[in-house]
């Protein structure tokens, strides 16, 4: 993955990357990414070359017929419109997910940059959303200056801490364990 950009040139590709933790295996789960006003989502049913949001080499799954159950809700489905990109998981495994997409940067100006929200479908109290911001679009590069960085990726932590032996800090990758559990994945019980 390449730097995180606040500011980009008109004409790039961008390629938005989007990570989902959850410390609990989930039923349907939906992602939707509101478009920035000056970038342009690329539909993958139409372009080529767009990233794939999910293939079996990518889970370590060798395809069998017995087990197509097994990775298909893994990959989520993904519904692009110009407004906004949603994907949708049928099922989303613990940990870390990441989905891609791509955008084009068509129109110059100062754009509000919308929070990416994911909410569980059958659990409207587990939810989440990125902070908002801002996002520009220069005229070329020699008016963009240096790229200014948005704050930096969730780091996964080792081990999902455990699932609900500890919370992840998204910021370090660090583990918080609970009290009776220890170690950097939080699988260790506390000896009295």
């Amino acid at each position: 993955m390449g730097a995180t950009l606040k500011k980009t040139p008109l004409s790039s590709v961008l390629i938005i990357t989007i990570q989902v933790t959850s410390p609990d295996d989930l039923g349907g789960v939906i992602v939707e990414a509101l478009m920035p006003a000056g970038l342009e989502p690329v539909d993958p049913n139409i372009a080529s070359g767009n990233p794939s949001t999910c293939a079996m080499g990518d889970l370590g799954i060798s395809y069998s017929r017995y087990y197509w159950w097994w990775w298909w809700p893994v990959c989520p489905s993904q519904e692009t419109r110009p407004n906004v990109v949603t994907f949708e998981y049928h099922r989303l495994l613990a940990g870390t997910s990441t989905i891609k997409f791509q955008a084009v940067a068509a129109t110059v100006g100062t754009f509000v940059l919308p929070p990416i929200k994911a909410y569980a479908v059958q659990q409207p109290e587990v939810m989440g959303a990125t902070a908002g911001g801002s996002f520009e679009v220069c005229p070329n590069a020699e008016e963009c200056g240096n790229n200014l960085l948005l704050p930096t990726l969730a780091v996964s932590c080792p081990g999902n801490c455990g699932g609900a032996n500890g919370s992840c800090r998204l910021d370090t990758g660090e583990c918080t364990c609970q009290p009776a559990f220890t170690g950097p994945d939080c699988l260790k019980l506390v000896e009295e």
